[in-house]
């Protein structure tokens, strides 16, 4: 997939500031919800996280 200006649909970008401590712990939330919820809502293409 790749973001145009001629997309149709829409675009996603959050991001989070947290502590080195609980990096981890949000990293691991986030998976689970894309594993367990995310994924399966309609109309769903795709997400994706970085661990930088």
């Amino acid at each position: 997939m790749q973001i145009t200006a001629q997309t149709d649909g829409q675009i996603v970008i959050s991001t989070f500031e947290m502590t080195p401590g609980t990096c981890a712990d949000v990293l691991d939330a986030l998976s689970d919800a894309y594993d367990k919820v995310i994924r399966f809502q309609p109309g769903f293409l795709g997400g994706g996280y970085s661990r930088q």
